[in-house]
């Protein structure tokens, strides 16, 4: 090959890989909420939360409805808190209670209102990955996964049309497709703590990504031998 068009050719090859190097967030322009809660400590690649019951969460300035978001999550100190639904009588329970104990979640196609969305779950007490899907629906898949205090772990998460994803240091963890309706089909996009950790979300990427449509899963009928 004449050297022009080697060079050329190399040229082009780099640049195609750099398109698929996905930019960093700036975490700067990411919003705290609800009203009153505060990073830590924030920097344009990184976010130190902390919050007590309730979570709180750092909102993306822009929610793609189809999305994968990749990020590096230390949990920095753990869980204190423990609380879960049903351990006192509640004849109206709020529907966006949550069981303590996770110290991290990503939240997808949230509600402002912070009544309804998707939470990826991360739990060093419980060994934990979860996908909850509320108020309707729980704890849609919850998988073991070896998470350590003070440990960095690059974490992914997708929403596809109805499936989700979650990766844990490049492990596929959890494959669900959500067929619940009716379908939650937009919201938000953020980062969050509860039950009084410290996290440090870093290196965080956020990509619009093409809808899936899973095949439809057979019915089943049983037939009853005369």
């Amino acid at each position: 090959m004449p050297k022009p068009l080697c060079t050329l050719v190399v040229a082009l090859l780099l640049m195609a890989a750099a398109t698929t190097v996905s930019a960093h967030e700036d975490l700067t322009t990411w919003q705290p909420t609800p009203a009153g809660f505060a990073p830590q400590a924030r920097s344009a690649d990184a976010v130190t939360l902390q919050r007590g019951q309730a979570w709180g969460w750092l909102q993306a300035p822009r929610a793609p409805v189809n999305c994968e978001l990749a990020a590096t999550l230390t949990v920095d100190s753990p869980a204190t808190q423990f609380e879960f639904f049903g351990v006192t009588w509640s004849a109206w329970p709020d529907p966006r209670f949550e069981d303590r104990g996770f110290e991290a979640a990503v939240l997808l196609r949230g509600s402002a209102e912070g009544d309804r969305g998707y939470r990826l779950q991360f739990s060093t007490k419980h060994q934990e990955v979860a996908l909850v899907r509320y108020p309707d629906g729980g704890y849609l898949r919850s998988v073991a996964c070896p998470l350590r205090v003070q440990t960095p772990h690059r974490v992914r998460v997708a929403a596809l049309g109805p499936v989700l994803r979650v990766w844990v240091d490049d492990r596929l963890l959890i494959e669900h497709v959500d067929r619940r309706e009716p379908a939650l089909v937009d919201g938000l996009v953020a980062l969050g703590t509860s039950s009084n950790a410290r996290v440090t979300f870093s290196q965080v990427t956020l990509d619009a990504r093409e809808p899936e449509t899973p095949a439809r899963s057979e019915e089943h009928t049983s037939e009853l031998q005369s």
